[in-house]
């Protein structure tokens, strides 16, 4: 996108917003979501019912790691060699984590409506296999 097709008042109130929504990412969501990552590993890597919540936390912080890189790309975007790499980064982390919720709302509805078909697909594998397509494609 070129900044001169932009109106400049949108630029001028979308940018402080941005800004600040990234740097509040980046100060309180990084170490929060790395303690509750450290929590849960230590509380139980085995537990099946964590897969998509320790991915969904992968994702937050690769999400918050990036958020310094797209306050650049919003400051001074038509210098910047990487823009449209992180902007594609950060959509696919925020694609990523609303699909991960996704799976854990569908993983609890089919252990209260479907039980018999929860207890089929209960192997830890089947989550690990959807959370690294969801991650990585």
């Amino acid at each position: 996108m070129n900044k001169t097709n932009l109106d400049p008042v949108i630029l001028g109130l979308s940018l402080p917003i941005v800004m600040a929504s990234e740097n509040i990412n980046f100060c309180v969501g990084l170490p929060l979501n790395n303690c509750v990552l450290v929590f849960l590993t230590r509380a139980g890597a085995r537990d099946r019912s964590l897969i998509f919540t320790l991915s969904q936390i992968a994702s937050v912080i690769l999400f918050a790691v990036l958020a310094p890189l797209f306050v650049l790309c919003h400051v001074n975007f038509e210098k910047l060699c990487f823009y449209h790499p992180v902007l594609f980064i950060t959509g696919t982390c925020m694609t990523s984590r609303l699909l991960l919720q996704c799976c854990v709302s569908i993983e609890r509805y089919m252990a209260v409506i479907h039980p018999i078909t929860f207890l089929k697909y209960k192997a830890m594998r089947y989550c690990v296999a959807v959370s690294v397509l969801i991650l990585y494609f």
